[in-house]
């Protein structure tokens, strides 16, 4: 009975040892399985790393090893190298040379009597362009034609008297005073002589201020003026006359473009509103102070304009070739 009843004991004891390992086995996995569970999760966390982190740290790791890569070989050179340089575009305005700028003014007070030119004309230099009341000028002048010859013909006889009074000194008919009289007024003729030919030609030199000439070659841009016109000398100009054979192209740029222009660098200007270049040319000035109101610093490009492509005082786009692109 006693036999019996340890038998069961150990049956009952072996069931419950059984059920226990079932139950503990359903909820937890084997080692081998938990191997294959993170075998696999590493390899999730590989492939993603693979798919993102990986291309960012190769230049990394490239670049702390010393080894090129494919795209730190291409940066590299796009930063060591420098690029072709950019043209710089900028608006500008043409302008007259001052050489080859003169203006129409009168120089004295009188009234305009004719005027010989119209805008648009070309006219040479020297050539009379506007007329004035010149009446008491002309007077002068001939006043001093006859001043001159009188004296002149003084001159001539005394320069006679003196000439027979030396033929006649050894002799001794003429008394030396009277010989030292006729060098004396000989003498003195010749001065008035020269003297009279300064005031002539001083009266022919204010003759020519009553007439306004042309003081280069050129075309006559403007004009305003008729007969009769009365004006303050240096009060106001008549007209301008220009010679656009050479252009300057004035361009107000920043500091900042400032520092890559330089002097001698090619530009090309084209009519504001046009694609066509209409000409080329080198900036000959950089300033070396900027404007006091603007800021900006004035650069200028003279081109040559002998078709007449452009005229003055016009907006026109610049396109400077600098030294480096920025």
């Amino acid at each position: 009975m006693k036999i019996m009843q340890v038998v069961a004991c150990g049956l009952i004891l072996l069931l419950l040892a059984v059920g226990r390992f079932s139950c503990s086995g359903a909820h937890a996995p084997a080692p081998a399985a938990q191997f294959v569970v993170a075998a696999a999760q590493d390899g999730k966390s590989s492939s993603a790393g693979a798919a993102w982190g990986t291309p960012r740290a190769q230049p990394e790791a490239a670049a702390l090893s010393g080894t090129p890569s494919s795209a730190g070989e291409g940066g590299g050179a796009r930063a060591t190298q420098p690029g072709p340089a950019a043209p710089l575009e900028v608006a500008g305005r043409t302008r007259c040379m001052l050489s080859r700028r003169a203006i129409i003014a009168a120089s004295v007070l009188r009234p305009v009597v004719e005027v010989l030119v119209g805008p648009g004309d070309r006219v040479k230099k020297g050539q009379v362009l506007i007329k004035l009341f010149d009446l008491e000028p002309q007077a002068k002048v001939k006043s001093r034609e006859q001043e001159l010859k009188s004296i002149q013909a003084k001159a001539l006889y005394s320069r006679r008297n003196l000439e027979l009074a030396e033929n006649s000194k050894g002799t001794g008919a003429i008394p030396a005073r009277a010989y030292n009289d006729l060098c004396a007024t000989a003498l003195s003729n010749d001065a008035l002589v020269l003297a009279a030919e300064a005031e002539l030609s001083h009266a022919e030199a204010e003759l020519k201020l009553y007439t306004v000439t042309a003081s280069i070659d050129g075309q006559v841009a403007w004009l305003d003026v008729s007969p009769g016109t009365v004006s303050w000398p240096g009060a106001m100009s008549w007209g301008e006359i220009v010679d656009l054979s050479e252009l300057d192209i004035r361009c107000d740029l920043a500091p900042i473009q400032a520092e890559q222009v330089a002097v001698g660098q090619s530009a090309e200007v084209a009519l504001d509103g046009k694609a066509q270049p209409a000409g080329a040319g080198k900036v000959v000035f950089v300033g070396m102070a900027a404007d006091r109101t603007t800021g900006l610093v004035p650069v200028v490009i003279r081109m040559a304009n002998a078709q007449g492509q452009l005229r003055a005082e016009v907006a026109v786009k610049v396109r400077i070739q600098t030294q480096k692109g920025k």
